[in-house]
């Protein structure tokens, strides 16, 4: 381990074990239980992606159990992604980045790590399987409603008489005058 880094003044942070960075050129020599050396213009970046923010979605989304619930009201028949992960994709993209089904599909969720976590790969996710997901979303409101009510009534001990959520997927219209 001695051998390597030379000069090195901590001797006493490598022998306990600590990680100490030394950097030299264009190389950066990590000393832990081996010297390893890494070429830094050689070290690139590639595909960054959001983490955080889509991972404590999908963990609410679970504690929730709304996974288990739209994988009991959407059925699938032929589809290859069922309908519950897509509209979990809709929810997470709402709570972490609230925008259109369009740019969801566009631009927001090949930013994400959403891929990795539900397995659901970029091309399969496009904005006619989106609004379609909502389409099949809204005659399941009322369960879905009392599900809402229930579980979280179970994970935090509340009592309420009126639940608020975002309705901004929905749209009124009427005709207009000529």
């Amino acid at each position: 381990m001695q051998r390597g880094v030379h000069g090195l003044k901590h001797w006493r942070e490598v022998l306990l074990g600590v990680h100490v960075r030394i950097r030299r050129g264009n190389c950066l020599i990590v000393v832990s239980q081996g010297s390893v050396a890494v070429k830094l213009d050689g070290v690139r970046l590639e595909r960054s992606r959001s983490f955080g923010a889509v991972w404590l979605g999908w963990i609410l989304w679970r504690a929730l159990k709304l996974d288990e619930q739209c994988e009991t009201l959407l059925v699938c028949k032929r589809e290859t992604v069922g309908w519950a992960e897509v509209v979990a994709i809709l929810v997470i993209g709402r709570l972490c980045e609230p925008s259109s089904e369009l740019h969801v599909a566009e631009r927001w969720y090949r930013t994400t790590a959403l891929e990795d976590l539900l397995g659901v790969s970029t091309e399969e996710i496009y904005d006619e399987r989106l609004y379609r997901a909502l389409d099949r979303l809204l005659p399941q409101k009322e369960a879905i409603e009392k599900h809402l009510v229930k579980r979280l009534g179970e994970l935090f001990g509340l009592e309420y008489d009126l639940l608020l959520y975002d309705v901004t997927s929905t749209y009124f219209g009427a005709p207009g005058q000529a």
